[in-house]
């Protein structure tokens, strides 16, 4: 009898430790009610148990026995159900971020393709360096509201001479370079754009035609042609450049290098 009452009480702990259900509360709480009952009649009692107390005990087991049976049954399949929703969730999850990206890289690229189209504006048309070098400087601020620029272009003897200013008000015309003097002249040299953010005036005083104290973002952008370049562009702006300032030089650089390799024809 003792065997069986250890039985029905480890019985009784393992169906309060997965007490959940509903159902299962009805099981738990009626057993554990024949139980205390049981318990104390035995100890009133002794082992001497009435057939109508037997009868009881039996029925005590039956109901902590289905309660556990009905959570083991249970208690799977709601852990499977959970999984399920929380796959169900992280794939959805997994879905709207991809969604996400997507919508920013197709954004991405049309503020590229809308920047490369107004800074490409105009220059087909045009059959001076001057000219060219002017509608460069007009469509750059227009679009990334630059606030001085000079173009230069390679002459005969190697050197890259100002054709072009934008808000430029020197006492004197920006001095020449070769290639390999200067940040200017290292950035043809170079053949790759250059774009320095958040610099001192000091700094733009030292490297630059522009002068000091105008701008603390500077941009230089090389056009190559045939192996060399051919002109290069200095801006200078008050606001940093967009990041996707370098994807946009590669789809308009080859057009200004074609057009000024025109024009030096």
């Amino acid at each position: 009898m003792s065997v069986s009452i250890f039985f029905d009480i480890f019985v009784f702990l393992k169906l309060y430790e997965f007490m959940k259900p509903s159902l299962a509360r009805i099981l738990f709480f009626s057993g554990s009610a024949a139980l205390l009952v049981t318990i104390v009649l035995i100890f009133f009692v002794g082992n001497e148990i009435p057939g109508g107390l037997k009868i009881t005990l039996f029925l005590f087991q039956c109901i902590l026995l289905g309660g556990l049976l009905f959570l083991f049954l249970s208690k799977p399949k709601g852990r499977k159900k959970k999984r399920t929703n929380r796959k169900s969730m992280t794939q959805e999850e997994a879905e709207r971020k991809a969604e996400i990206r997507k919508a920013r890289r197709v954004a991405k690229e049309r503020r590229i393709k809308e920047s490369a189209e107004v800074l490409l504006k105009n220059i087909a048309d045009k059959e001076t360096l001057e000219s060219l070098g002017e509608v460069l400087l007009k469509n750059f601020a227009q679009e990334w509201s630059i606030v001085r620029g000079l173009v230069y272009s390679r002459t005969g003897d190697e050197h890259f001479r100002s054709v072009a200013q934008y808000a430029y008000y020197g006492t004197e015309a920006p001095p020449d370079f070769v290639p390999g003097e200067g940040l200017n002249g290292q950035v043809a040299q170079d053949k790759k754009p250059r774009l320095l953010d958040q610099i001192s005036e000091q700094y733009i005083e030292v490297v630059s035609g522009l002068g000091a104290g105008y701008a603390s973002n500077l941009l230089i952008i090389p056009f190559v042609s045939g192996g060399k370049t051919i002109a290069l562009a200095e801006l200078a702006s008050l606001e940093e450049f967009p990041e996707h300032t370098m994807e946009v030089l590669k789809k308009v650089q080859k057009n200004y290098a074609k057009t000024f390799k025109k024009i030096m024809q």
